[in-house]
Order: C-alpha cells, then structure tokens, then sequence
C-alpha cells in the first residue's frame, strides 16, 4: 500500500464522503497526548487514513508540518495486523511541539484499542 515514501491514493481519504462516513456510528475516539485518532473499520483490506487540520490550529506552514508528521506516522507503521481500518487524525494544540515517534504512539494504540473493544462487543 507504498509507493516509495507516496502513500498509495486507496489508503487515503480522498472525498468529503470519505471524512462524512467518519461521523457515522461506530466511530472509536482516542485522545492522544497530541492529537484525537477516531477509527473506524471499512470494507477494504487496507487501512485509510484521513487528516483534518482546520485553521485554528496555526498557519499553513504548521498544518502543513502536522499533516508531514502524520503521513510519516502512518508510513512507519506495521498495518499487517490493522486491515481494513479508517483512521482519522486531528491535532490538539500541544501538536506544534510533537514528535513523529509519539504521533506514531498514538496510532498504534488508538488501533490497538480500536480492535480490542470492537472484539469485545462481538
């Protein structure tokens, strides 16, 4: 799902529709220490990621660098075991500081969690 350091265009939120299905039911909302994950699982076999940075969090070139540190995040991970899982990522305002490694912290553990409590209402 990699082309290069590119993440491929079907592991990506691309439309309105695909960020308006994360306000559905189903959703999982993790508080970070930087940032809000909300996951969802899809019908694909690829994890999506999605990222809203609106323009109260700062000036484009620091919404610029957060969405940067989140597709680095997103790339460094393992999805192997996260098929088919939508993950949508919002900055808190401690973001400006974050670093790549706790961004991916939090992924992983939105995820991790994600699955757990979705295994537990089955």
């Amino acid at each position: 799902f990699m082309k290069g350091l590119v993440i491929a265009k079907e592991c990506r939120f691309t439309t309105r529709r695909h960020y308006q299905q994360m306000t559905d039911g189903g959703v999982f909302r993790w508080m970070g220490e930087n940032v809000i994950i909300e996951v969802k699982s899809n019908r694909l076999d690829l994890p999506r990621l999605g990222i809203t940075v609106t323009k109260r969090y700062g000036k484009a070139h620091e919404r610029n660098r957060f969405k940067r540190l989140v597709r680095e995040a997103f790339r460094m991970l393992d999805w192997a075991n996260f098929q088919a899982l939508d993950v949508l990522v919002k900055p808190k305002k401690t973001a400006m500081s974050a670093e790549v490694g706790r961004i991916q912290e939090d992924l992983l553990l939105a995820s991790k969690r994600f699955l757990l409590v979705s295994s537990q209402k089955k």
